[in-house]
């Protein structure tokens, strides 16, 4: 049990993490106003000026709900109004998610957003969805009119739109844009990662499996909600975007019931054939169909298919607990992760509050232990390998399978990093999209701007390390280029690395140094020296105080990096630099590797023991000189 337990505490602590940040990032979102609060003119598309001087006896329906009516009830065309009082003279922010499939907005007489064409006949109309963000300034009494047209859909959306200042909703946009970003991220990166592994172990066809369910997964929330795709390509056409979203949540349910045969055998052919049958012309119903039939009946064919993952989620559930004493640890990671989606869908079905955001933290979270238990078989299968070579003479006839394995291993850590460099160039792309985007429509703070730039910043060097690693330098250290560099470049950038994982044990960091000191480094292999004391620092120094120092010593610079955490006995000091030591349960690298860079660059590095507690590691660099500009 004991063995398992860190497993354990990772899937808590995800779980906590997933919470915590959604939570946090539940910004106020302004006073919300649904369809039913407004006046609603059916038939109709009334210009601001039309509904002033609407004759009498043409009377608006109040109240009006999400409808399912009939086609020959249903209304193509609606113009709806609502009349609000602010305060005279502030900006106000106003934002929408899939407002409808064309609208115009108007406000005070004013047209501040549309999407899509919106006309009283198909032909005439040009559908569209998606968030908009739009501003204007409040009169004392305001009227808010928007015209809407619905050619392409067998129902009406029952929209939501939110009006608040302009800060309160900028913030909301964001965050709402922030946490899909990282939600794609994610998978993405999850995808990528075990399609490496299936590159590398041929014969797994899980990890395969697995990698195309996040992949269609990834598509699916690239074009739902707030369609973070039309960021990328803003003309797409509106039919082949919307089957894409449904078409990919199927296949993304396909893979995954195929990823958990293969971990726990395949159920009886008389259940399993006519299910692949029913997902197949699930698949085809939404991707050959025009939108007014396979609409009409969507939430019908999505509860089938959802029935039937239920039912062999229930066949594999029933089939693990029979053997669980005879599962391996692997196995019982992705039984913890197909309940979770079990409760998540049993909430979708039953339609339960909240269900939206529940569903996204479980997907991620079951993402998660599922490349959880996929990286323990590969390390099982690791220490097997390791354990047949340590006892190679007492299994010669083993010879060529552990030379077939430890190619296999080779080629796995070549395609890793490989592939590891295309999720890297992604999240800075990704960044720097945003952070544009940000910056063109001014929804972003300063701060916000930063932190997407570091963000780039970041796995673009993570990139160069992975860069230098397939190109077959195992050893890189010493080898990257060398420029002057400011401490002050140094410190801010491992200030806003370390502190948001500094936070997590209520660890702080300060900075203290005098003047313009400049070295000669490569900055790189600098920060990650730089990064490794500080986050060691604080995995010893919860509730503490992390400080980094630098002062200049004639031509040399002497660097400081101080806790108050627990300490070291002298017998960790002496070896603490040693490659392979440890007494926290790490692998003895960090340590190492800052010694190795330390050298590299002409210095020395040693550990003191403060006066009162904790350690600080001092860095000398030799031969050094001051900026004289």
């Amino acid at each position: 049990m004991k063995k398992h337990l860190p497993g354990l505490v990772f899937i808590i602590g995800i779980f906590v993490l997933f919470s915590v940040l959604n939570r946090l990032l539940m910004t106020d979102e302004g006073t919300e106003y649904r369809e039913q609060n407004f006046m609603t003119y059916e038939n109709a598309l009334y210009t601001p000026e039309e509904i002033e001087n609407l004759p009498d006896g043409i009377k608006p329906v109040t109240g009006i709900e999400h409808s399912y009516w009939k086609e020959k009830e249903f209304s193509r065309v609606r113009t709806s109004y609502l009349d609000i009082t602010l305060e005279e003279g502030k900006v106000y922010g106003i934002y929408g998610e899939n407002l409808t499939y064309a609208f115009n907005l108007y406000v005070n007489g004013e047209l501040i957003a549309s999407m899509g064409k919106v006309g009283m006949t198909e032909e005439d109309s040009e559908p569209r969805t998606g968030g908009f963000y739009a501003c204007f300034t409040a009169e004392k009494e305001n009227r808010i009119v928007i015209q809407r047209c619905n050619h392409v859909h067998s129902n009406w959306n029952n929209f939501i739109i939110n009006i608040g200042e302009q800060e309160t909703i900028s913030t909301f946009v964001r965050n709402t844009y922030f946490r899909l970003a990282i939600t794609i991220t994610i998978l993405l990166v999850i995808s990528l990662v075990n399609l490496g592994l299936f590159v590398g172990l041929k014969k797994q066809k899980r990890f395969l499996m697995f990698s195309m369910a996040c992949l269609f997964l990834m598509g699916n929330y690239l074009f739902s909600g707030p369609k973070l795709i039309m960021l990328l390509f803003p003309k797409l056409n509106w039919f082949l975007g919307h089957k894409i979203e449904s078409c990919s949540l199927i296949a993304a349910a396909f893979f995954m019931i195929l990823f958990f045969e293969e971990c726990f055998g395949k159920v009886h052919k008389y259940i399993r054939i006519p299910g692949y049958v029913l997902i197949g012309l699930s698949f085809l119903y939404y991707a050959a169909l025009p939108s007014l039939i396979y609409t009409r009946y969507s939430v019908i064919v999505s509860d089938i298919v959802v029935a039937y993952a239920l039912l062999m989620c229930a066949i594999v559930f029933v089939r693990a607990v029979k053997n669980l004493k005879k599962m391996t640890m692997a196995q019982k990671y992705y039984l913890v992760s197909i309940t979770l989606l079990v409760v998540a869908a049993v909430r979708g079905a039953l339609r339960l509050e909240m269900y939206l955001d529940f569903m996204k933290i479980a997907l991620i979270l079951s993402d998660i232990i599922l490349t959880l238990g996929l990286a323990y078989e590969y390390r099982q299968t690791k220490e097997s390998l390791e354990a047949a070579e340590r006892n190679e003479e007492k299994l010669r006839r083993m010879n060529e399978d552990l030379d077939r394995a430890r190619k296999i291993q080779n080629n796995f850590l070549a395609i890793m990093n490989h592939e590891m460099r295309t999720p890297l160039t992604v999240i800075a792309g990704y960044a720097d999209m945003i952070r544009m985007k940000a910056g063109m429509t001014g929804t972003a703070d300063e701060e916000t701007t930063k932190n997407l730039g570091f963000i780039k910043d970041e796995a673009m060097r993570l990139g160069r390390i992975v860069e230098k690693s397939e190109e077959g330098i195992v050893d890189y250290v010493g080898l990257g280029e060398r420029r002057e560099v400011r401490i002050t470049e140094l410190f801010d950038d491992v200030v806003k690395f370390c502190t948001p994982i500094c936070e997590k044990r209520h660890a702080v960091i300060r900075m203290e140094y005098t003047g313009d000191i400049v070295i000669n480094c490569c900055k790189d292999e600098m920060l990650q020296v730089l990064y490794n004391l500080v986050l060691n620092a604080s995995r010893h120094s919860e509730n503490g105080e992390i400080v980094l120092r630098a002062r200049q010593e004639d031509e040399d610079v002497l660097i400081h990096v101080s806790d108050n955490g627990d300490g070291m006995d002298e017998e960790t000091m002496k070896h603490a630099f040693d490659k392979g030591f440890t007494k926290d349960g790490g692998h003895g690298i960090g340590l190492a590797l800052c010694r190795d860079i330390v050298l590299a660059h002409n210095g020395k590095i040693h550990i003191e023991k403060n006066t009162d507690k904790g350690i600080t590691v001092c860095i000398l660099l030799l031969e050094k000189r001051k900026n004289q500009n």
